[in-house]
């Protein structure tokens, strides 16, 4: 996806300098409209719904629940409707619908755009304001082009990146060219553009909450009403089972909406590493299978080498926040050979429903009341360690910071974090690091997280903000350049709503993170199928960055910089950590951009 708005006063431009292959390709949407000293053009390759009107063209990508049903028909009335609405007013109208979308439009006559992110799920629109005019696209690399020479590391984003393995917010990488954020409005006026926050979390507050017995209703009803909605739009669709309650608990709602389409068995599918490390990944997800009785297809990946890896970034340009996100571009091209459609992930359902962070919080504060003192608890928590209770002690020294907020070893701020701290601190050093947590921190006062005084919603928000919406962009975005669509439903603010008006006894049980999503599970399958043991998905990178590991020698040559000693990278090769991992990404990304 492709689109530009030219600056008045500005000479026509050739829009081949934009547009190189894409204008030309096959298969493609492509609209421009030249009216007087205005220019204005778009091209996608990807699904998305549009309607034009007089030199204006409106385009969705994504899922809007217009009301009723999501049909094609109800989406396109809602298009023309909205496209009415700005033509009478001259103005972006204000978002009506849930869904999780991104919609745009382009003003030929007037020399207008606008860019808005719905909460909150889809790829990654980029956008910058070259020398011509406005260009936004969805693949990075092809936005950072169109600055041509004038392309500059954005340096005061790099502790961002090594504190969570992704520069997450509206920055990028580079300087001045901006990533759409949730609920976020990009207005172009010919001239110059301005970015304003339209849509907060807030918004979805109500003021009833609801409890254990209406919460787990109104799951039900809004997991079956967008999945109905995805089913309406992309029938072919094959949900990532990974075996775990997140997952299980949309195959089950896909299962009952495939009935309807058809007399085959629902499909399923999982993303599969040949590793004993990982091997009782793909037991959980084919117990699942078996138990939900779906034809569930196995793509196998092979071990992560250097060439995938810059490959995929070199394509995209854009920063992969784990290992596994590599995985999506061989799962997608495996799902494709199969003429499969469509993809659906559940990311995203621990920022909705609870994750361990809010009984951290909850046992620093007891630690708090009990030792009211700094001392007291400073020498407590040096006896606990001395007696072998880690867990207490790390609870008491917790206590110490639960009122400080901006502090980086804050519970809300350990959301999302892999990283090795001593490392972060030494290379860029106290006060840079302590600049880029109140960067976060600030992204999520932007999309209105709404305040409780123990930060619970704090400490969802930062898990579900900085890493599940940036994993399923990701995704999104592998699964777009194979040719197919991702829903995302745990992304879709149908369930935001739900999960924001939830009273607090139901939201945050102590010790029991996504309670409700498990008890309304429970409604469908065996206590001992939802309560088992849960794996961690994890993954042999450090392995792989060790000596005669496949990374290795490509990790060998990560340069060195201002920041980057020679000793650093040599303490960190001993013994590789999610520092060196990420190092090893960006110098990969370094060398597309800059080497």
């Amino acid at each position: 996806m492709i689109g530009f708005c030219k600056k008045r006063r500005r000479e026509m431009v050739d829009l081949q300098e934009y547009f190189p292959r894409e204008k030309n390709g096959g298969k493609l949407f492509f609209w421009s409209a030249n009216e007087s000293d205005n220019q204005t053009a778009f091209a996608a390759r990807e699904p998305f719904f549009s309607a034009e009107w007089d030199q204006c063209l409106v385009i969705m990508q994504g899922i809007c629940h217009p009301g009723g049903v999501a049909t094609p028909n109800s989406i396109q009335h809602f298009l023309n409707d909205f496209l009415r609405r700005y033509r009478e007013s001259g103005e972006f109208p204000a978002p009506q619908h849930d869904g999780s979308y991104t919609i745009s439009i382009l003003d030929g006559k007037n020399g207008k755009a606008f860019l808005y992110r719905h909460f909150v799920g889809g790829s990654f629109t980029y956008y910058t304001m070259t020398d011509d005019g406005l260009f936004w696209s969805d693949n990075f690399w092809k936005t950072v082009q169109t600055r041509r020479s004038d392309k500059q590391l954005h340096e005061e984003m790099l502790p961002v990146l090594f504190l969570g393995r992704y520069p997450t917010g509206n920055q990028t990488l580079i300087q001045n060219v901006f990533r759409l954020s949730p609920g976020e409005l990009v207005a172009f006026d010919g001239d110059a553009f301005y970015v304003k926050q339209i849509t907060t979390l807030k918004d979805f507050v109500e003021s009833h909450k609801t409890d254990e017995k209406e919460s787990i209703e109104r799951i039900e009803v809004v997991t079956t009403e967008i999945l109905h909605d995805w089913g309406q739009l992309h029938p072919n669709t094959v949900n990532l089972l990974s075996g775990g309650v997140d997952s299980t608990y949309l195959q089950i709602h896909w299962n009952d909406e495939w009935s309807c389409m058809s007399e085959q068995k629902p499909l399923s599918a999982c993303v599969w590493l040949d590793h004993p490390f990982v091997k009782g990944d793909l037991n959980y997800a084919n117990s699942a299978a078996e138990l939900l009785q779906t034809e569930h297809i196995t793509v196998q990946q092979p071990e992560l080498s250097p060439e995938q890896m810059t490959e995929i970034i070199g394509r995209n340009g854009e920063f992969p926040n784990h290992v596994q996100s590599f995985y999506f571009d061989t799962l997608a091209k495996g799902l494709k050979e199969l003429h499969i459609e469509a993809g659906m992930i559940g990311e995203g359902a621990d920022g909705l429903f609870g994750n361990g962070l809010q009984d951290t919080i909850r046992e620093a504060i007891k630690w708090r009341e009990r030792l009211p003192s700094q001392t007291l608890r400073r020498i407590a928590a040096f006896g606990a360690e001395k007696l072998g209770h880690e867990y207490a002690a790390e609870n008491i020294r917790t206590a110490q910071i639960i009122d400080q907020l901006e502090n980086p070893h804050h519970p809300v701020n350990q959301a999302a974090v892999f990283t090795d701290y001593p490392t972060v601190f030494a290379c860029f050093g106290e006060s840079t690091v302590r600049n880029a947590v109140d960067y976060k921190l600030n992204l999520l006062q932007a999309i209105g997280v709404p305040d409780d005084s123990l930060h619970f919603q704090w400490s969802l928000a930062a898990g579900y903000y900085w890493e599940a919406v940036v994993s399923a962009s990701y995704w999104s975005k592998l699964f777009a350049e194979n040719g197919l669509a991702m829903c995302t439903p745990y992304l879709d603010s149908r369930l935001i709503r739900a999960a924001l008006n939830m009273d607090l006894k139901t939201h945050f049980p102590p010790h029991q993170p996504k309670r409700i999503l498990k008890q309304t599970l429970l409604r469908h399958i065996p206590p001992e199928f939802v309560n088992r043991p849960k794996l961690g998905f994890g993954q042999p990178i450090f392995e792989w960055l060790s000596l005669g590991g496949v990374l290795r020698e490509r990790a060998e040559s990560i340069r060195t910089t201002g920041w980057f000693s020679e000793s650093t990278k040599q303490t960190l090769l001993k013994k590789p950590n999610w520092f060196l991992w990420t190092m090893l990404c960006y110098d990969i990304w370094y060398d597309v951009f800059f080497g």
